[in-house]
């Protein structure tokens, strides 16, 4: 892990950052034909059950997300609004009053405009009243990920076809690779994309809130910021979560051995040094906050917590999150007062709500939404139309 980290310190600036990529683009070419070959016969593949596409596809996700961590891809997180055109919004930082606590902690990490992207487009409430609302964070370790139309275009829209949500929100938060960018910036973000939508006009009862990944980890963070700072700050609780693939414990991408041990990590497609790359960014002043990757705002496993909010919880049957993610769903059902379901998806590689349809499991996302939409009438009684 030393010499990849000083391999990564070196190849992450220019010219080096350019002859890395090209050569990465060029050698996973190659690798295609070879993985083609090497996955024919159903016993070699990562999931006897899985087809030959899904087995490629997963080999090059995987592939790509290495290389982005090695020469630490920085996305740009610009506030134009580019090919969304109307649907791409900036909103300006919640009002001083929503932040307490941890959020206001760190002098260096203040709120800001940031931006975000409707679908399938902005509501009107002055010309029609939008129903559910699904407030959703895009995953990506929290490194890349803006959650425009490329990045969460598939997750939005199987949100919209499947579940009685009439708009998806997708907040482009602060990722944690930006100077000064680190924890609370997202969930300074996350506030301010909550109390956006309710000065809008939208009541918390009419807002379901969710992520894959890393945003279902800012899920997380937001459900407990409102459990315990809630009603200091006058914000109530959302009608529902949909927790799509959280990452309950990003500090466990820090413990290499701990990570290679896990059943699938020849499986999945997510491998230990994108999840350390993002970790080490997302890590908070402990000096300015007092607050670690270990701490019970960022790390979920062994730290429960109390939520007005019913949460459904889906992972993968194959992905390297689950056990960890099954542990905190556990934990959180012996809450007294918590509601809290969770799906496992057969067979299925991590954060399929975000990129199923690149990994050829576009069919078991969509049922998963239908599951998530089941569990939200269920709980809170939403009719469909």
């Amino acid at each position: 892990m030393g010499l990849e980290s000083t391999v990564s310190s070196v190849i992450s600036y220019q010219p080096f950052k350019g002859a890395w990529t090209l050569l990465a683009v060029l050698f996973n070419a190659a690798r295609i034909p070879l993985w083609i070959l090497y996955y024919t016969p159903r016993p070699l593949r990562q999931n006897p059950n899985w087809t030959l596409g899904q087995c490629v596809r997963v080999r090059v996700i995987r592939a790509f997300l290495w290389n982005a961590a090695m020469i630490q891809m920085r996305v740009p997180m610009a506030l134009a609004p580019g090919v969304e055109q109307a649907r791409f919004i900036t909103l300006p930082p919640a009002k001083e009053q929503y932040f307490t606590g941890v959020t206001a902690a760190d002098p260096d990490v203040q709120p800001i405009e940031i931006g975000g992207t409707w679908y399938p487009e902005k509501p009107d409430p002055s010309v029609k009243k939008p129903g559910l609302v699904a407030l959703h964070f895009h995953g990506g370790a929290y490194a890349i990920g803006d959650g425009r139309e490329q990045d969460a275009g598939f997750g939005a829209q199987t949100i919209l076809k499947n579940t009685d949500a009439t708009h998806v929100f997708c907040p482009q938060y602060r990722l944690a690779t930006h100077p000064n960018c680190r924890f609370p910036a997202q969930l300074q973000d996350a506030i301010s994309a909550y109390v956006y939508l309710q000065d809008m006009g939208i009541p918390a009862e009419q807002i379901v809130v969710g992520g894959d990944s890393a945003g279902g980890h800012l899920t997380l963070c937001l459900l407990r910021y409102l459990s315990e700072s809630g009603d200091k700050v006058g914000l109530q609780s959302p009608a529902c979560a949909w927790l799509w693939s959280p990452w309950s414990a990003p500090r466990g991408a820090l413990d290499y051995a701990r990570f290679n041990r896990n059943p699938f990590a020849n499986v999945d497609y997510v491998g230990t040094t994108f999840g350390r790359w993002g970790c080490l960014n997302l890590a908070p002043s402990e000096e300015k906050t007092g607050l670690t990757v270990h701490s019970p705002m960022l790390n979920y496993v062994d730290n429960p917590f109390p939520s007005k909010t019913p949460m459904w919880v889906q992972y993968g049957g194959n992905e390297i999150l689950l056990h960890d993610g099954v542990k905190m769903t556990e934990q959180l059902r012996l809450v007294e007062g918590n509601v809290v379901d969770i799906e496992i998806t057969k067979d299925a590689p991590h954060d399929i709500i975000l990129i199923g349809h690149l990994l050829g499991f576009a069919d078991q996302a969509r049922t998963a939404a239908v599951l998530a939409n089941e569990f939200l009438r269920k709980q809170v009684g939403v009719s469909s139309g």
